[in-house]
């Protein structure tokens, strides 16, 4: 087949796997009490990406379940969203951030569900801040109970400035000669943002806006995550001393918990004590019990290294009401994960929190992974209780809200597209989801996906997954492995389905994606174990696993194994590459670590390489012995050992790794005399962009074809 002939195929699977929406939320939007009552109305929205307009374009479709049996009895066309960056709603009425032409620009909406809009303020016009923080770190949008006021985090307003030698009149309260002064941000994909503030705005009045900064946030600290609470706003401030650290996938920044009055009085709830607190989730109870997640960034499990791994289990903490008594409810240190047989709760990681998600004034219902799988997992606040439901309907379940006993869903599995599911709660029995309509069928046919439990022979005893997908039946030995450690290394690959999967499965590929011990969902154990032996154990875990899928599926080809991963799992394949370099034909690594020691000098996260190379980060330079240590765990360390043809995509924006990082290793293989090659993109570190996102997954499509016919 010429290539010309192979790229269009290539292309064609790709647009073809892009026709998958993907659900992003769903709401209910009537009181479901009465079980009899005819119809459900359910507004859903769902993202997709645009391959010709290359944008990601987000749309709404209102979905009317039957309240007896919970089934569809209508589903409306969908209506693309415009500029929608935030909503919040309360009762009849819908608050919202919507971006209004040019980019710095942004408005917030007032809508009634029966009347329409009801106002509109243009917040550039207003010009009391910055631009409103709209992302999951920092940012906030609460109507308070008397829909009267919003509360929401901007970034503070910036002094005005002038050159030097500015030739017109200079006032009062100008800064002169500053247009080059550094300003440190909060990193990688939170450029721009340093100094957010809160801010309320007045409802009633549209001129003249009545919007307010509050006052009383002490100097060093960066408010997020703000609620109505106590007669004031309660939120999470992160402290900025002796810098800012990357913030995003990041859930060990030194914060507090705080509460602040409308007139500016500061009190501080949690964190101020003798070990340092990073503070991730904040929710007020439908009866005013507060409910955050923490986790300590010292004095914990070994090895204590500060300020631990980015991701980890967090522990559940509630407050009845201000200067109560705080009180732990669910502990960070669970049993390590045995397998899907026996499903038991092992800790709260990267918790998904709908905006109501409360089943009764007691018990909180959330998801998070268990083992590879997102569950729904239940929290009782008196007695203190976790319950993980057992139901199969259960497995791959997002909760997306909550009202009165019904639950709504998202749920999947690596060949079922995203569907909505619905379930009755009732006390003492176990959640069962039943798909509102029958989902859709694989895009692919004649696929199938498999969970392979590994218990690891060396090193800690603690089990970890893997996931294989694709091609069920045929021949022996003849289907392509492409073989996908995540990043992180403290995150994890669920078994919810991907578009990029069912791409690769098109072209005949099986996909394994590797959980190596660790990662997050199978314990806090497995996940600190991984401190200090990267480059050793996570590289041994993942060729282990290929071994047994491998040895599992005996149509895959033993010679034809490629090699995919990004940022930690970008480290892991280049790693791969020059430990195991007869094993693998073709290596696609996404702006990887490959020297850690030249990269901790400048990423956004400098703590990172520090913590994975076993030492704690103790906010200075590394020393000689340091940087020898950080080095002999590095991919670059084995770099004259790489035989297989490597291909390096890099974001010319990326904070987290730099991309000196792809060209260190560029350069090195070069010099060596490999087959390297290197795309540069006007992206960061997830070259998430629609355009890059097409052009990388073709050309490793076709790079890896390339390395195979061979």
């Amino acid at each position: 087949m010429s290539s010309r002939s192979y790229l269009k195929i290539v292309c064609d699977a790709y647009r073809d796997a892009a026709k998958t929406p993907l659900l992003v939320s769903a709401r209910v939007d009537v009181d479901t009490n009465n079980k009899s009552s005819s119809l459900i109305p359910i507004s859903t929205r769902w993202s997709q990406s645009n391959l010709t307009t290359n944008q990601k374009v987000t749309f709404s479709k209102q979905v009317m379940v039957s309240g007896s049996t919970l089934c569809m009895e209508h589903e409306s066309l969908g209506v693309v969203e415009t500029g929608r960056e935030m909503s919040t709603t309360r009762g009849e009425m819908v608050a919202l951030v919507r971006q209004a032409g040019k980019e710095d620009c942004q408005n917030i909406e007032l809508w009634n569900k029966d009347q329409g809009m009801l106002a509109t303020f243009n917040m550039k016009e207003v010009d009391k801040h910055g631009k409103i923080y709209t992302d999951s770190e920092f940012g906030a949008l609460e109507l308070s109970e008397d829909k009267k006021s919003l509360i929401y985090i901007a970034e503070k307003k910036k002094e005005k400035n002038f050159p030097f030698l500015n030739q017109g009149e200079i006032g009062e309260g100008v800064k002169v000669g500053g247009e080059a002064e550094y300003c440190e941000d909060w990193g990688e994909q939170m450029v721009g943002k340093s100094d957010p503030v809160i801010v309320r705005l007045g409802l009633e009045s549209e001129q003249p806006v009545q919007a307010e900064v509050l006052s009383g946030v002490p100097a060093g600290w960066s408010p997020g995550l703000v609620r109505w609470w106590a007669g004031g706003v309660v939120g999470v401030a992160y402290r900025t001393s002796p810098r800012r650290l990357g913030k995003v996938y990041c859930s060990n920044r030194p914060s507090i918990l705080f509460h602040l009055t409308l007139v500016g009085k500061w009190t501080v709830i949690a964190g101020n004590g003798e070990t340092q607190l990073g503070i991730t989730k904040l929710e007020v109870g439908p009866d005013n019990q507060l409910v955050w997640f923490e986790r300590s960034l010292e004095n914990t499990a070994e090895p204590d290294l500060y300020p631990g791994p980015h991701g980890a289990a967090l522990r559940v903490m509630c407050l009845a009401s201000l200067g109560g008594e705080v009180r732990e409810v669910v502990s960070q240190q669970q049993p390590a994960y045995q397998g899907e047989e026996s499903p038991h709760f092992c800790g709260v990681f990267n918790p998904a929190v709908a905006k109501r998600c409360w089943l009764d004034n007691e018990h909180m219902l959330i998801s998070c992974p268990q083992g590879e799988t997102m569950r729904p997992v239940i929290i009782g606040f008196s007695p203190a209780s976790v319950v993980v439901p057992e139901h199969p309907s259960c497995q791959g379940v997002v909760v997306m809200d909550v009202v009165g006993d019904l639950v709504v869903g998202s749920k999947s599995d690596p060949l079922t597209p995203p569907h909505l599911v619905v379930a009755r709660f009732t006390p003492g029995s176990s959640l069962v989801f039943t798909p509102v309509s029958p989902p859709s069928p694989c895009p692919v046919p004649n696929q199938t996906w498999s969970s392979i439990l590994v218990s690891p022979t060396t090193g800690p005893p603690l089990a970890f997954t893997a996931h294989y997908i694709g091609p069920a039946l045929a021949l022996p030995s003849s289907v392509p492995l492409i073989v996908w450690p995540h990043g992180g290394p403290h995150s994890v690959l669920t078994t919810d389905f991907k578009t990029v999967v069912m791409f690769f499965c098109q072209l005949g590929y099986g996909v394994l994606f590797v959980n190596y011990r660790g990662s997050v969902g199978f314990g806090e154990d497995n996940v600190r174990s991984l401190l200090g032996k990267v480059g050793d154990m996570d590289v041994k875990d993942c060729h282990l696993a290929r071994e047994m899928c491998l040895e599992k599926f005996p149509h895959l080809s033993r010679e034809k194994c490629v090699l995919m991963g990004g940022s930690h799992g970008g480290f892991l394949v280049t790693h791969l590459a020059g430990q195991y370099p007869a094993e693998y034909k073709a290596v696609v690594a996404r702006n990887p670590v490959t020297n850690i020691a030249s990269m901790a000098g400048v990423t956004d996260i400098p703590d990172w390489t520090w913590n994975e190379s076993g030492l704690s980060y103790p906010w200075l330079n590394a020393s000689s012995d340091t940087l020898t240590n950080m080095y002999s765990k590095s991919p670059i360390s084995h770099v004259e050992k790489v035989t297989a043809p490597v291909f390096l995509m890099i974001g010319k924006n990326d904070l987290r790794v730099p991309p000196s990082q792809g060209y260190e290793y560029y350069h090195a293989l070069k010099a060596l005399g490999k087959q390297v090659k290197m795309n540069t993109y006007d992206d960061n570190h997830p070259l998430g962009k629609v355009e890059n996102d097409i052009n990388v997954m073709v050309s490793t499509a076709v790079f890896f074809n390339e390395c195979l016919e061979v």
